[in-house]
């Protein structure tokens, strides 16, 4: 009976995605005709999503019922541009236009910076989907050491948003406790390592003297430890679920430890969308820098804070900072640089896609020999697939993701996807 149920799974999947056909093309800069990475692709009225790879191509799944449906790109810095699918071809250039930099000949708003951003906030709840929706995400990390690219991975996530608890579906209104209570549920489908493009220059010598060692005396030498510390604290699936799961931008409510900066006023190419744009900037510093910036781009006709970009130094938990002393290790910095981009569906705004740098700088330290150091750079790149609004199913619980346990244990691939299935960069 079970084997009959794959077999079922595997024939509804196969019948699916002869109903869909893959387009790709290359996304530019409209002057520099440079390429663009990371780029967000997505149907306007369709519930699919891609990004671009790091040369500025992409890929993405159709339905052939889409021929109503635009395509919309997105990037940072640079003006959405909306095509209609009927007049799009494969293999197309998508030529994107730079947002102007200079604010002066822009519009300035007659309120304070302030004004705008906490009436945002104020709207976001209602803006936040109420009802319970899930998606398949599609995470790529990228690992570097002192430039040097070490590995790639890659995972595919399910995720299950169950409704929110403060919706009260009589009224549409929200009460009680902070969305993010919610206990959404995660799982692995998909899994795969690259492999290693490079070797770890960080405490090299001395791990090699530890395999050496277990394997004289017979015994397993395991993974390797710095790998696995880095994995365990900032890479592998965790960050980008965290994020998934509280289904917002980063916002900061504490608001007498930010400086608003500015704010004015750009229209968007296409729609002619008036977009309020405000800077913030954290009053405390770190290393000669705010200790966070950031900048939300706020859509004037339904306060929706559809973009965010900046960064965070990184507080690092207190658990971790006894196991790094005993280890010899200090990190002098971790920071964490973001880009969020939300997408409208049915009146309410959805992650759609994310972008993570997290920049480490490591030292092991030495009694009787100089110190090591080394700068490490994880790239975290998450676009969502696709979302289910309409039957969004609960996560089986043993299958679901245990933050508390390695990821590389918990792959379970129950609906028979493949990577073929996922619109993913390629």
């Amino acid at each position: 009976m079970f084997k009959l149920l794959l077999s079922l799974i595997g024939f509804l999947i196969s019948i699916d995605l002869i109903c869909q056909e893959v387009i790709n093309g290359i996304i530019l800069d409209s002057e520099s005709n440079k390429t663009l990475p990371y780029a967000s692709i997505f149907l306007q009225k369709g519930l699919k999503g891609s990004m671009s790879n790091d040369s500025g191509y992409f890929e993405i799944q159709v339905p052939d019922n889409s021929n109503n449906d635009s395509l919309v790109f997105k990037y940072l810095g640079y003006y959405d541009k909306v095509l209609p699918l009927h007049i799009f071809k494969s293999g197309s250039q998508i030529m994107l236009e730079r947002r102007p930099i200079e604010i002066d000949s822009i519009t300035v708003r007659p309120q304070p910076p302030i004004y705008y951003y906490k009436r945002a906030l104020a709207k976001d709840s209602m803006l936040t989907p109420h009802n319970a929706y899930s998606t398949i995400s599609y995470i790529r990390q990228d690992f570097y050491e002192n430039g040097n690219r070490i590995n790639i991975k890659e995972f595919v996530v399910k995720s299950y948003f169950p409704e929110d608890p403060r919706w009260n579906k009589n009224s549409d209104q929200l009460s009680g406790k902070d969305s993010s209570m919610m206990k959404a549920q995660h799982q692995i489908l998909l899994f795969r390592d690259g492999g290693l493009e490079g070797d770890m220059n960080f405490m090299k010598k001395k791990i090699e003297k530890e395999k050496k060692k277990a394997i004289k005396k017979g015994e397993d030498p395991g993974p390797d430890s710095r790998t696995y510390l880095v994995d365990s604290m900032f890479g592998g699936p965790k960050t980008a679920i965290n994020w998934l799961r509280s289904n917002t931008y980063r916002k900061s409510t504490d608001t007498s430890l930010i400086n608003y900066k500015k704010s004015y006023v750009e229209f968007g190419k296409e729609t002619n969308d008036e977009q309020i744009v405000i800077d913030i900037t954290h009053k405390k510093t770190e290393n000669k820098e705010p200790r966070s910036k950031w900048k939300y781009y706020i859509r004037s006709k339904d306060d929706a804070i559809f973009n965010s970009n900046g960064y965070v130094y990184w507080n690092l938990p207190i658990y971790i900072k006894p196991l790094l002393l005993v280890m010899g290790i200090s990190l002098d910095y971790v920071k964490l640089e973001m880009n969020t981009n939300g997408q409208m569906i049915e009146n309410y705004f959805y992650s759609s896609s994310m972008q993570f740098n997290f920049h480490i700088k490591a030292t092991k330290k030495y009694l009787f020999k100089e110190n090591e150091r080394s700068n490490f750079l994880i790239k975290q790149r998450v676009s969502v697939s696709e979302f289910n609004i309409d039957n969004p199913q609960e996560i089986n619980e043993k299958y679901r993701f245990d933050q508390s346990k390695y990821y590389k244990n918990q792959v379970y691939n129950d609906i028979g996807i493949s990577w073929d299935d996922v619109n993913r960069i390629r």
